[in-house]
């Protein structure tokens, strides 16, 4: 019931403040729009001023005709902003009117001044007087109603300033009513309510400080039961997430150990063969392969001969492979992986490289180096190759292309300084 009083006292000062804020609008806008009219006045009329002085000037007929009309035209636009104004709220009326009249009597002597110049070539000094009179009494005329309307909107400023002020009162009052019955609802809710809260909020802290693994026990079917379900389940993930960075940091910890120990156990003064096999059986043991080959590729002979073996006795295996022959030649010539699993085991003496030995999986990489093939390595096991192993594989064949090719050149250079001996 108090929260219903607060509520309803709210909805109505909330919209007793509304009328009140369009009502200073209007109050301040209404003088400004004046002014603004005002000042056009007053900058047409010197417009038309400087006009009459071309007349008085004793211009060509044609000339003073011309001119003429545009007083005439600006003369209008002036009456007609004076017609608007009427209908606007004016607090001088009086001076407005005065106004009016003098302009009245302007236009008048105007009207008369330029009859007579083109009747008679002259007008009288009296009649020039006149006009110059009007025109100077209409321009002190129009500035005072300018400067009683700038009066005017600065008076409806600080009308403004009081009324917001007074608002902002009647707000801090609501507000002060708002948090008592806010505090009193507060008071007279149920210990139900505010406990299991309060653990939601324990719980949040500790997930804050990074103790995913705390429990939160609510059963209950309300609205709290609810939050407390949603809580958990956000939990649940946020530590699911947590566990998978885990996982995922201490993958990227194995691979990046595991690069660097090949890294110094193939880069050295080795030979071509001492470099091929350090590296598969590093391979071999580091992803639990139960067989693998390397064979580097000589582009002169455009084949590959078999370089390194694990586990497996070379005379099992082909000594040379021609490119496109077989899978390890397909992948030679592809410059691709290749991945084949549950092979029968009727087909691997005749399509692998692996001539006698009968595994079901295989996988084939091409070690690449400058856009060039150096070699294709052939691992075989009894499992499929896993993510962790592919990613391995994929992360290394650049820096063993290297080593391999870095070996390579060595053993050319060797040979030629030997046959120059």
């Amino acid at each position: 019931m108090l929260v219903g009083i607060s509520y309803g006292i709210g909805i109505f000062t909330f919209v007793q403040i509304s009328k009140t804020n369009s009502n200073l609008k209007h109050l301040y806008n209404d003088p400004l729009q004046t002014e603004t009219s005002m000042e056009q006045i007053h900058s047409d009329f010197k417009f038309a001023q400087r006009l009459m002085q071309r007349i008085h000037a004793n211009k060509t007929k044609q000339e003073i005709i011309a001119v003429s009309e545009i007083i005439q035209e600006v003369e209008k636009e002036i009456f007609s902003a004076f017609i608007e104004l009427e209908t606007s709220e004016i607090e001088d009326i009086n001076g407005f009117y005065e106004t009016e009249k003098i302009l009245e009597k302007w236009s008048e002597a105007k009207g008369t001044v330029i009859t007579s110049i083109l009747i008679s070539s002259s007008v009288t000094s009296t009649a020039q007087a006149r006009e110059k009179q009007y025109a100077e009494d209409f321009l002190k005329a129009i500035g005072n109603l300018i400067h009683f309307s700038k009066h005017q909107r600065e008076d409806s400023y600080y009308k403004i300033l009081e009324i917001n002020q007074n608002n902002v009162y009647i707000l801090s009052i609501l507000l002060l009513l708002v948090l008592f019955v806010g505090t009193a609802v507060y008071f007279i809710s149920i210990q139900a309510t505010i406990f299991p809260i309060k653990n939601i909020i324990q719980k949040l802290q500790l997930i804050a400080e990074g103790q995913l693994t705390s429990n939160l026990n609510i059963n209950s079917k309300d609205e709290i039961g609810e939050l407390a379900a949603a809580f958990t389940k956000i939990q649940n993930m946020m530590l699911q997430e947590m566990n998978l960075k885990k996982e995922e940091q201490l993958i990227q910890e194995k691979l990046q150990n595991a690069q660097n120990q090949l890294y110094s156990l193939i880069h050295g003064n080795d030979s071509l063969a001492e470099v091929s096999q350090k590296t598969i059986n590093f391979i071999a043991g580091f992803l639990n392969l139960q067989i693998a080959v390397l064979y580097t590729y000589y582009e002169k002979a455009k084949h590959l001969h078999l370089t390194a073996t694990y586990a497996i006795s070379q005379e099992n295996v082909k000594e040379f492979v021609e490119v496109g022959e077989g899978f390890i030649g397909q992948v030679a010539l592809d410059k691709s992986i290749k991945e084949i699993n549950d092979l029968p085991e009727a087909y691997f003496s005749s399509i692998s490289g692996i001539a006698l030995v009968k595994p079901r999986n295989l996988f084939i990489i091409p070690l690449i180096y400058s856009n060039k093939l150096v070699a294709v390595v052939e691992l075989a096991s009894i499992f499929p190759m896993s993510d962790f192993g592919k990613m391995f594989l994929k992360n290394v064949s650049g820096t063993i292309a290297i080593a391999l090719n870095t070996a390579l050149i060595r053993g050319r250079k060797q040979k030629i300084k030997f046959s120059k001996k």
